[in-house]
C-alpha cells in the first residue's frame, strides 16, 4: 500500500518513496557484525538472485553491486545495485512460473521470489486452484506471481496510481483474466494511512480511497474461501483484526507483514488463535521467535498447523 524513500531501508522513519513499497524489505540491511556475518548474508542475497533470475543477471548484479560499494555501505541497504536494474524487462523463476517485470521491481522481485517472506514456512506456497487475496498489492509483484499459479486473485491496493501497474503486469504475464483490482483501504483506523495526510502523500496517490471491510470485499467477489490472505498494509492490520471478524472463518492460512510501530503483535496472535488458528512469528531474517524486535517482521497463521517448522 505505501511506497518507500530510494534508500529502502525498512528502518526509516518515513515510509514515502519514488518506486513503491515491494521491496521494502529486499533490501538488504547490512550488520555491522563480523566479516563472517556480512559474507554470509551477501552470498545468500546474491544466491537469491541466481536462483530466481539466473547466472547472467546474477554477473549483472555483482557487477553493479562492486560498482556501488560505496553507496551501500553508506546506505546500509542494497537499494543502490537494485536501483540500477531498472530500464528493461526482467525475467524471472519461481515457483515453476516464469514472471516478466519491469526491472524497476527488481527489490520487490528479491524480497518476494527471492527472500521468499510469504512462503517462508512449510505449508505456506501457492496452488492450481487456490483463491488468492493480495491486501497491499503494490506494483503487483506478489499478484502477478499468485495469478500465474492461483485460480483467482483479488488485489487490493490503497493508492489509485498503482491499479494501472497491477493491470499492467498482470496483462504482460498473460493473466489478466484471473485478477480483479480493488482500489480500497481496509483497516483504516490504524496504520500509516490512518492519517489521510500522510496517504495524500504517497508518491502513487491521486484520490482518496474508499473503505472497504473484509466481509464486503469476500461477498463482493462471491469468494467463500480464500486459500491464501496475504497482508502488508503499513500497520492498518491491527484495525483489520479488530472488530466484527466472522470473515475469518473463510480463511485457511494468512501471511503478514507486522508495523510494530502501531500495535502489539500479541494482540494479532491472541485474536488469530482463538479463531482457530495455530500461529508462528519470524523476524525480518526470517528465523523463528517468540517475539518480534525491532519495527517490523512476519507473522504465519494456518489452520493446518504446522507440522514441518525448522
Amino acid at each position: 500500500m505505501a511506497v518507500l524513500s530510494p534508500s529502502g531501508d525498512c528502518l526509516l522513519q518515513s515510509p514515502i518513496l519514488a518506486l513503491g513499497r515491494e521491496g521494502k524489505d529486499a533490501v538488504w540491511v547490512l550488520r555491522y557484525g563480523s566479516l563472517v556475518d556480512l559474507v554470509r548474508r551477501l552470498i545468500k542475497e546474491l544466491s537469491a538472485v541466481h536462483e530466481i533470475a539466473g547466472w547472467g543477471c546474477l554477473f549483472e548484479y555483482s557487477t553493479k553491486l562492486l560498482l556501488n560499494l560505496p553507496g551501500i555501505l553508506k546506505a546500509r541497504t542494497l537499494a543502490p545495485v537494485d536501483c540500477t536494474m531498472g530500464g528493461k524487462t526482467r525475467n524471472f523463476t519461481f515457483c515453476g512460473s516464469q514472471i516478466r517485470l519491469d526491472g524497476r521491481l527488481f527489490a520487490g522481485a528479491r524480497e518476494i521470489y527471492g527472500r521468499k517472506i510469504y512462503f517462508a514456512l512449510p505449508g505456506f506456497s501457492l496452488k492450481p486452484g487456490d483463491v488468492v487475496i493480495d491486501l497491499g498489492a503494490n506494483a503487483g509483484v506478489f499478484t502477478t506471481l499468485a495469478a500465474l499459479v492461483a485460480a483467482k486473485v483479488v488485489a487490493v491496493e490503497a493508492q489509485s496510481e498503482f491499479t494501472g501497474e497491477i493491470r499492467s503486469n498482470a496483462a504482460r504475464n498473460g493473466c489478466s483474466h484471473k485478477v480483479s483490482i480493488e482500489f480500497a483501504i481496509l483497516g483504516a483506523g490504524s496504520g500509516y494511512f490512518s492519517d489521510p495526510e500522510r496517504l495524500k502523500a504517497g508518491s502513487h496517490f491521486s484520490e482518496m480511497p474508499p473503505a472497504i471491510s473484509m466481509g464486503e470485499l469476500l461477498d463482493r467477489h462471491q469468494i467463500r474461501i480464500v486459500n491464501f490472505l496475504k497482508v502488508d498494509i503499513e500497520g492498518s492490520e491491527f484495525d483489520l483484526f479488530s472488530g466484527d471478524l466472522e470473515w475469518l472463518s473463510r480463511v485457511e492460512k494468512i501471511a503478514m507483514e507486522v508495523h510494530l510501530e502501531f500495535g502489539k503483535v500479541d494482540h494479532l496472535v491472541e485474536v488469530l488463535e482463538k479463531h482457530g488458528f495455530h500461529v508462528r512469528l519470524l523476524d525480518n531474517d526470517q528465523h523463528m521467535v517468540n517475539r518480534i524486535g525491532g519495527n517490523c517482521g512476519y507473522l504465519f497463521a494456518s489452520r493446518a498447523g504446522f507440522d514441518r517448522i525448522h
